[in-house]
């Protein structure tokens, strides 16, 4: 599936920072893995370094985010979404600018649980009080549901998060 969000029809020039981002809806038993960074509640995943491609970056990142290896025949590609912000607050140069996304979100099943001594968290995610955990799909609605709007780039994760209630957990 293939979900493109671009709500003033937006073309991407030089301006535009371009980035690549994987992410995970990942199951154990009947419970769902969920982070919590920067006052935002995202599933586990990240961005993809330069030249790695997106089956790579996913085992990256979650190994790193889980403390969990998995293999990439038990990912399951489930959603492309792009995404057209031309407001996207860019930390680096403390202002907005224009920003295209391209992230994959993958479906994996495990019986591990989250192994805390083996993570390997960024500073950035550390200084974000980065947080994993599993919680039931009941629980995992209610979060993905709070409203991030208030937050510097809030209103772009609520979006993809509705995204993925609407067409995956539905």
């Amino acid at each position: 599936m293939n979900i493109v969000i671009n709500k003033n029809n937006a073309q991407i020039n030089d301006d535009w920072s371009i980035f690549r981002k994987v992410r995970a809806i990942i199951k154990n038993n009947d419970k769902y893995a969920i982070t919590e960074e920067g006052g935002k509640v995202i599933f586990p995943g990240g961005k993809c370094d330069k030249d790695e491609d997106f089956d790579d970056a996913i085992i990256r990142e979650l190994e790193e985010e889980t403390g969990i290896s998995f293999e990439k025949n038990s990912l399951e590609n489930i959603l492309t979404l792009e995404t057209y912000y031309e407001d996207f607050y860019n930390y680096r140069i403390s202002k907005e600018t224009p920003r295209y996304t391209i992230t994959k979100y993958y479906y994996v099943e495990t019986t591990s649980d989250i192994n805390k001594s083996n993570q390997s968290l960024t500073t950035s995610e550390i200084n974000e009080n980065f947080n994993i955990k599993f919680v039931t799909k009941e629980e995992l609605i209610k979060l993905l549901n709070i409203d991030h709007s208030s937050s510097v780039n809030g209103k772009f994760f609520d979006e993809e998060n509705k995204v993925i209630l609407e067409n995956i957990l539905k």
